[in-house]
């Protein structure tokens, strides 16, 4: 009977320690493995999202930024500087600029572009000078003007020019894009003007902002609108030139010469004129100065009398 209680208790030690042992080994070699397991697997499931994610804006970012491509200077750092310097001299040649010459830097290298420096000097009048902004600023290229020194020259109308020009290359989002090109300046133009007509920015010339260095008087700082007045059943305007008295009769239709100021009288008003100047239309009041006249837009173009 001892013998028989002596069996039976190790057989339940036995069971005991097997079931224990199957239970440990169950959660050391397969519970646990396989949770850490999944939790991998999570892991990178979500790695894998967020790189998804990541392409995804990406491929965004590179959509939203072709046209950037498109607009860069060559890859070849050779043709970038001796193309876009040839059409710096061309663009001056087209705008009558005299004396014109360009320098530029070795490129510096960032890590998404290559940036190139040029250095413009030339001489000539201020509507030259317009006109090569003009040009400028509508080109398709990533380029910008740093800095513009305007010096007037000794006895005359013209102004010596000294502009730094930034101009950038972008290299291609993958290899074996067509854009940028390798060899050649990109074509066609890019608007970033509010105006896409040379003539609304002609009154920068017209008012000739560097006249008080050469110490000269602007006759439409001077001249008047002092009355509008019935002659012979017509309408007649009166602008008095205040340094002589001078006066001007003008009627609809005139041109005023005065000074920067050059328009046609198109309406008059009881108290007030509209005058049509380079392409734009322009009010004043009885009693300013033609300096004082102000841009009014086209639809508020009266109708005449």
């Amino acid at each position: 009977m001892k013998n028989l209680r002596s069996i039976l208790a190790i057989l339940i030690v036995l069971v005991v320690g097997a079931w224990y042992g199957g239970v440990r080994i169950y959660t050391v070699f397969y519970k646990e493995p396989r949770a850490g397991l999944q939790q991998r697997i999570d892991e990178a499931n979500r790695r894998i999202e967020r790189g998804t994610h990541s392409i995804g804006l990406m491929r965004q970012t590179i959509a939203a930024d072709a046209p950037l491509y498109q607009r860069s200077l060559p890859l070849t750092p050779t043709a970038a500087r001796s193309l876009y310097q040839f059409w710096l001299l061309e663009v001056l040649d087209f705008c009558d600029l005299d004396n014109p010459a360009v320098q530029s830097s070795e490129p510096v290298k960032s890590r998404f572009a290559y940036q190139y420096r040029f250095q413009v000097r030339s001489r000539g009048t201020l509507d030259r000078i317009d006109r090569f902004l003009y040009e400028f600023y509508w080109a398709v290229f990533l380029h910008r003007i740093v800095s513009m020194s305007l010096t007037p020259v000794e006895n005359s109308e013209q102004l010596d020019m000294v502009l730094t020009i930034e101009a950038v290359a972008i290299p291609p989002a993958t290899p074996g894009d067509p854009f940028p090109p390798a060899d050649r300046l990109p074509g066609g133009y890019f608007r970033r003007l509010a105006s896409d007509r040379f003539e609304a920015y002609r009154l920068i010339a017209e008012r000739n902002l560097m006249r008080s260095a050469r110490g000269g008087v602007d006759k439409a700082d001077y001249t008047y609108l002092t009355s509008i007045q019935q002659i012979d059943g017509e309408t007649v305007v009166w602008l008095t030139e205040r340094t002589t008295d001078t006066i001007v009769k003008a009627k609809i239709g005139d041109r005023i010469d005065a000074g920067s100021f050059r328009g046609v009288l198109i309406h008059v008003g009881e108290r007030d004129v509209v005058f049509e100047r380079g392409g734009l239309l322009w009010l004043l009041t009885v009693g300013d100065g033609l300096h004082q006249a102000f841009a009014i837009p086209p639809e508020a173009r009266p109708q005449q009398r």
